[in-house]
Formats: structure tokens, C-alpha cells, sequence
């Protein structure tokens, strides 16, 4: 099999792999970042690759493994972030925000990712990646502002999160977070919250389209 032209394979499949990597960061600068650092990183070993596997399947798993890299050197230097439960005992009388509900993420331990989403060694191949994120440990309550949810994932991933109060026939509030590999904590805000019961339903799929399955926790609110 002919090597591709490393130049002309990147001005062909550029613009795929930064819609893969907007699609795995969910932001502009990150997949720009993350793609760079995969190319560098292909370029040097490019005839290595091209024989033994496909290689945007290399590649793409380089932009997963250069995601991963730069959240835990952000992870190591970010400076603490107060918990949102000290602001329970607050006062109830005060001011809450807009009725768009806001995740506010508070990053947490980093967990190992899965085998599946590291770089394959030169001349090896892989199979597609077919496995879907693992959702695990959930948890809610309320607090001051709305409703903390705290879960680990296995993988990079974006959760679909809605929190519907029983009998209610559309969700009270509802968000869409992108969160990385390990222990993830954060505040849906949301002043409509009352008492009554609430379950909450938590939806992770990986940037490959992986469905992983859903979390569901109930919320009871007292008052």
C-alpha cells in the first residue's frame, strides 16, 4: 500500500478531524490545540502508521489522548473551587438566579481512561472503537442554588442531564455537559425547584457516538 503525502492527506482530512475534535472538546481552541499536537506527534513516525493501520483511526485517538493530556495538566494546576454545599445553611431568601438553568462544573479527581481511547503503537492495528463511556456512582441533592449531581465517567464524554418532577409532563430544568474521564461534580441551576419528587436522568455518549447507560436518581425536596 502507497504511503500517503503526509501534506496532502492533512489538506484532505483536516477539516474531518477538527469537526471530530469540536465534537469530542465542544470548544473552538481546545480542538484546534488537540489536532496540532496529533499531527506533530504523526508526523515523524507517518510511514510507520500508514503501513500497519488506517490512519486517521491513528490519528483520531492521538486528538482523544491530547484532549486527555492537556485536561490533567489543567486538573494539576487549577486552584481549588469552593463546594457548592456550604451555601445550604445560607439564607433562603436569597436572590436566585435566571430561570435558565447553568451547570456550573467543579473538575475533580482524574480517573485512568480506558484502553480504547489510548494511542496504538506503530504497525499495530485497531479495531473500531465500539465502547460506550460507563456512567457510575451517581448522586444529587439540593442545595441553595438548584440541584448538585456528582458521577464518575470512564471516558471523556458528553452527559445529557434532565431533571423532571413527577407527574410534570416536561423537565424542570435540563443541560448538556462535556466532561472529561474521572470523578465530575457540578451545580444545575435553577430556581424552580420545589417540593416534591424529581427524578433525574443522566445520558453519556463518547465523541465515536458510544452510548453509554443512563443514570437514573431520585431527588426529593422537602420544601
Amino acid at each position: 500500500m502507497e504511503t500517503p503525502d503526509f501534506d496532502e492527506w492533512v489538506a484532505q482530512r483536516g477539516a474531518a478531524l477538527l469537526r471530530f475534535a469540536y465534537l469530542l472538546t465542544r470548544d473552538h481552541a481546545r480542538a484546534e490545540e488537540a489536532v496540532q499536537d496529533a499531527l506533530i506527534a504523526a508526523y515523524s513516525r507517518w510511514a510507520r502508521i500508514c503501513r500497519g493501520q488506517d490512519p486517521e483511526a491513528y490519528v483520531r485517538r492521538s486528538i482523544v489522548n491530547a484532549d486527555i493530556s492537556r485536561w490533567r495538566r489543567f486538573l494539576r494546576r487549577e486552584t481549588p473551587t469552593p463546594d457548592p454545599d456550604e451555601e445550604e445553611d445560607g439564607d433562603e431568601n436569597t436572590p436566585e438566579t435566571p430561570d435558565t438553568p447553568k451547570a456550573t462544573f467543579v473538575p475533580a479527581a482524574t480517573a485512568t481512561p480506558d484502553n480504547h481511547t489510548s494511542t496504538p503503537a506503530p504497525g499495530h492495528t485497531t479495531a473500531k472503537d465500539t465502547e460506550a463511556p460507563r456512567l457510575q456512582r451517581a448522586s444529587v441533592k439540593k442545595v441553595a442554588t438548584g440541584a448538585k449531581l456528582r458521577f464518575w465517567l470512564s471516558e471523556p464524554a458528553q452527559v445529557s442531564i434532565a431533571l423532571v418532577r413527577k407527574g410534570a409532563k416536561s423537565s424542570t430544568a435540563s443541560t448538556v455537559v462535556q466532561a472529561p474521564a474521572g470523578t465530575r461534580s457540578f451545580v444545575l441551576r435553577t430556581r424552580a425547584l420545589r417540593k416534591g419528587t424529581y427524578t433525574v436522568t443522566l445520558a453519556p455518549v463518547d465523541a465515536m457516538g458510544n452510548k453509554g447507560a443512563r443514570g437514573v436518581k431520585t431527588l426529593k425536596v422537602a420544601k
